[in-house]
């Protein structure tokens, strides 16, 4: 995310930072991550409607990891759908996403198929409770 949306990160550090020194206490998810949320579905079949993520931070990104033995030609295509956009997300796929601005979810899988998600967010409150005093 670094890479590709340097300022989103650069927002996300500098808040992780300001908590840490607020409170000490608190852990990190893994060194150099400034994400402060995860979500992890191992389904079997991770499967989602049409949703928004409203509590994420609404000008941030998530991340979210696919894997599982499916056919990425044929199930779990990633529907964004105010982009009017259906694309494959085959396993080992990393997706990054403004969840809170575009509504998401993906097709069903085949039957027989595993589909599994493992997501990095942001809540949009962290930054409301920073930017008002703590």
């Amino acid at each position: 995310m670094q890479t590709w949306f340097p300022e989103i990160w650069a927002s996300y550090v500098d808040l992780h930072q300001a908590y840490c020194q607020r409170y000490p206490h608190l852990h990190l998810i893994a060194p150099r991550c400034p994400f402060t949320a995860i979500s992890l579905n191992i389904g079997p079949r991770a499967v989602c409607h049409r949703h928004l993520d409203f509590l994420n931070t609404i000008a941030g990104m998530c991340l979210i990891f696919v894997f599982g033995r499916f056919s990425a030609e044929q199930s779990a295509h990633l529907i964004l759908f105010e982009a009017t956009v259906l694309m494959e997300a085959p396993h080992g796929c990393i997706i990054f996403l403004p969840s809170a601005a575009l509504s998401h979810g993906n097709i069903d899988l085949l039957f027989g198929e595993t589909r599994n998600v493992f997501t990095l967010y942001l809540p949009g409150g962290l930054f409301r409770f920073r930017d008002h005093g703590f």
